[in-house]
């Protein structure tokens, strides 16, 4: 009998490329497409996250499709983690799965390690830097409003000494940290942020300056992020929820990360405009 597998989508440009994987790596499977791209819209109406009303959709989707005789799910968005998780947990020992769990598998088992910076009007550390085979969950995070870029800049200066220095304390070969900007909104600091931008990235006075990655969801101004992203910039489409854009930007970074910790000699992979989202010109600051 041939595998038939359910692939859910929360949104209709990943059907297309995530089928067409599959048309080179497993052309012998049956696939059922199941498509609700109203679930972020809503999920963004609501204002209620996850609630048990998501759950129950992302329940009542997973079901029928094992009704349909499906032998395993994969929900090809990742921005409902929590409810993917549950659904995973009621119908074992199905499989259920989430686009980017292979990729942080592989990027765990290569000892790559990864930090969470937050920002508002202050900028506070989620997660001190972490195996991700160490990583358990991803700290919560809530918008609060203010968007100061120079409080981010100037925590992350302090992290990278503190980190490298434990790092090399430690025997580790340690090489250029690489940073992944993503922000919602304009600097509310404009333009005092730039110094604390200057300082970071400083290469005369700053030998440990990172590779910046820079991503922009609503809100965000496509020339602002090319100032901040130093290898590559991203904004998001006009149309694209918020939510959708990050799910993305999400996936891309950790196909970098995994790219980047798998070649044999060390190199930063900059990943390609993830879905959604458009490159913009690097400015010079």
């Amino acid at each position: 009998m041939t595998t038939r597998i359910a692939l859910i989508h929360a949104l209709a440009h990943s059907v297309a490329p995530v089928n067409d994987v599959l048309d080179r790596e497993w052309p012998q499977v049956r696939r059922m497409n199941l498509l609700d791209d109203s679930l972020s819209a809503d999920l963004a109406a609501s204002g209620q996250g996850l609630d048990a009303a998501m759950h129950e959709r992302f329940a009542r989707l997973a079901r029928y499709a094992v009704d349909c005789g499906c032998s395993g799910i994969l929900f090809t968005c990742s921005a409902f983690g929590p409810c993917i998780d549950a659904v995973a947990l009621a119908l074992a020992p199905i499989p259920v799965l989430k686009p980017n769990e292979a990729m942080v598998a592989q990027a765990s088992s290569l000892g790559c390690r990864i930090g969470l910076i937050t920002f508002s009007d202050t900028a506070e550390e989620l997660m001190s830097l972490t195996k991700l085979s160490d990583v358990v969950a991803m700290p919560g995070m809530q918008a609060r409003g203010l968007t100061n870029y120079g409080s981010v800049f100037d925590l992350l200066k302090q992290v990278i000494v503190r980190d490298i220095a434990n790092l090399k304390s430690q025997g580790y070969e340690v090489f250029r940290p690489a940073v992944f900007f993503i922000t919602d909104g304009e600097p509310t600091d404009d333009p005092a942020w730039e110094n604390s931008y200057r300082s970071l990235m400083d290469k005369a006075t700053f030998r440990q300056f990172p590779n910046i990655i820079a991503f922009g969801v609503h809100g965000a101004n496509a020339v602002t992020i090319g100032k901040i992203g130093t290898v590559g910039a991203f904004i998001g489409d006009n149309g694209v929820a918020p939510a959708d854009s990050l799910s993305e930007i999400m996936r891309s970074l950790t196909r970098s990360i995994m790219d980047s910790s798998g070649s044999s000699t060390p190199t930063f992979v900059v990943p390609s405009a993830p879905t959604g989202t458009t490159a913009v010109a690097l400015e010079p600051m």
